[in-house]
């Protein structure tokens, strides 16, 4: 499997590739040929490994490694863990009250739950309630920690974005800018910026430093953003929302790369491999799109769920992809 990173790669079609003998059509063989072999090193071929019938729709899936997931249901209220190599959930941890969303945080094992306007802190393992973080005043949608583990950062419907901070658990900022629900939060790999989307359609950046808006655009996403990506270069932004389309943006001055069609309903979930090769896509639909994300070129394509998918997400490794939906069924892809 891969990741997004579109320059981890040669790209396609730069005026900076040489032409041999100044001649564009070996020029373009060449490129065909490249593509051609690194269409043939990726593993992942999108068709179904394993399928697990859980109590309720799944909310979250996030990878924990190369072979295993940490799953959250809602109905049932568990967190539990799917273990690729034996097709199997376990160490399931059960919860009183319906929650949403959930993030884990690998460093110190916390998990974080938001149920209704309050997060909940617990120890991955154990299910005591360590922390009740209160604030919000709307529901909360999305919940993301940093990358070092030191703070968790939750989006709302009353348009804000908190940031807590993990040794005290007190509310350090709060970002202000939205102009409707916030609803996707993703950060840069070295934590000093966050972008956040929501039903406005606006991506807003963010800087960590003085907590202060960077700057913002318009994705264009129609009905508003629902989910969003960045590469592992950061150097693009990733976006899935009502009008059905994923957007592939530059970071740097936020033009459109690529704008990749084909669900019939909201895109809801996306995932990028870690070596940048592949972007998985999500939806109400209940499809999935697998992409290879440098020439955006469709490899895959399924009728995977007969509900609304709510998450999806690569292993560690690109082996596997997780799919979790609101038909209750957990599906492993390979």
């Amino acid at each position: 499997m891969t990741e997004d990173n579109n320059t981890s790669l040669i790209p396609i079609g730069s005026t900076a590739l040489v032409r041999v003998g100044n001649s564009i059509e070996v020029t373009k063989k060449i490129l065909s040929e490249f593509k051609k072999r690194e269409l043939e090193r990726i593993h992942f071929k999108g068709n179904l490994f394993s399928e697990i019938k859980e109590i309720g729709s799944i909310r979250t899936v996030s990878a924990v490694g190369n072979s295993e997931f940490q799953i959250a249901t809602n109905e049932e209220s568990s967190i539990a863990k799917f273990d690729t190599s034996s097709k199997t959930v376990k160490d399931r941890i059960k919860f009183s009250g319906n929650f949403e969303c959930v993030a884990i945080d690998i460093i110190s094992n916390t998990i974080a739950i938001a149920s209704g306007k309050t997060v909940y802190i617990t120890s991955n393992g154990s299910g005591q309630i360590l922390q009740k973080l209160e604030g919000h005043t709307r529901e909360i949608n999305i919940l993301t920690f940093s990358k070092d583990g030191k703070q968790l950062f939750s989006g709302s419907s009353d348009k804000t974005i908190r940031i807590w901070e993990t040794e005290s658990w007190k509310c350090a900022n709060i970002l202000e800018g939205h102009e409707w629900l916030v609803n996707s939060l993703k950060l840069t790999s070295d934590n000093k910026y966050l972008y956040s989307g929501g039903w406005d359609a606006f991506i807003i950046k963010w800087d960590l430093q003085t907590f202060k808006e960077v700057d913002r655009f318009n994705s264009g996403n129609i009905g508003g953003i629902k989910c969003l990506e960045l590469t592992n270069d950061d150097r693009q932004i990733i976006s899935g929302g009502g009008d059905k389309v994923v957007r592939i943006f530059n970071s740097s001055n936020f033009k459109i790369v690529a704008e990749l069609n084909g669900h019939t309903d909201f895109v809801s979930c996306l995932s990028v491999s870690n070596d940048g090769k592949l972007l998985a896509s999500g939806g109400w639909d209940g499809q999935i799109f697998i992409w290879f994300f440098s020439e955006q070129v469709l490899i895959n394509s399924c009728q995977a769920h007969s509900g609304r998918i709510n998450s999806i997400k690569f292993s560690n490794d690109g082996r596997f992809l997780l799919s979790g939906c609101s038909d209750k069924l957990l599906k492993c892809w390979i």
